[in-house]
């Protein structure tokens, strides 16, 4: 289940951090519809952008009578998914509500609601904290569901007080790796730590629903 317990950095300020962000995020996109054509041999996944889309949406209901609050669900129903509709719906209202976003949704040509839906979101609180999530619903036999999403963001503090202030319920500790810290609240919810250096810290949140 989804938790209602936020990934709220304060964002480093230096630049090669932002420098480096960019440059992620950049390679990451081009990677994901490169990628996508090269193993499977089809088009690119058609990406539409939502942007400047802001929280509090006027909230319209879909014929299989789900509630649509964002732009990103509305654009999945427009598109005719219905299978992962309800999960598209929750998880996109978990990573927007009460925030200001802009967003990248795609898809692939044909058989929409047998294929997997994919968004990147980009988001502001009203503090002015940034985030940068993305998740994907793929539809599972003939009327499952499974989503998974990632959140994204830097702290200007060390990995220990970003852990200590901001994920309290992450308490159960993973043996994983050296460098990056790993924990789970033990409800399919895992956090990633990496120091940078003596920047802060990157946080990495990742959730998955079957």
């Amino acid at each position: 289940m989804l938790r209602n317990e936020p990934i709220h950095p304060l964002l480093v300020s230096r630049k090669p951090a932002y420098l480096i962000a960019s440059l992620v995020v950049i390679v990451g996109l081009v990677g994901l519809a490169f990628g996508y054509s090269t193993l499977t041999g089809r088009p690119a996944p058609m990406p539409v952008a939502a942007a400047g889309a802001q929280p509090g949406d006027d909230s319209v209901r879909s014929a299989s009578s789900v509630d649509l609050r964002n732009t990103i669900s509305r654009q999945a129903s427009e598109w005719g998914v219905r299978t992962c509709l309800p999960q598209i719906a929750l998880v996109s209202d978990f990573l927007t509500v009460n925030r200001s976003y802009a967003a990248l949704s795609q898809r692939v040509d044909g058989a929409v609601d047998a294929e997997a839906f994919t968004s990147t979101i980009a988001a502001r609180d009203p503090q002015g904290i940034e985030t940068v999530s993305t998740f994907v619903s793929t539809p599972v036999g003939e009327s499952g569901c499974n989503s998974s999403y990632q959140a994204v963001a830097s702290f200007a503090v060390s990995c220990e007080v970003a852990h200590r202030e901001y994920f309290p319920s992450f308490n159960e500790p993973l043996s994983f790796s050296d460098r990056v810290r790993a924990y789970t609240n033990g409800q399919e919810s895992h956090l990633f730590l990496l120091p940078i250096g003596d920047i802060g810290c990157t946080a990495v949140k990742t959730q998955t629903l079957y």
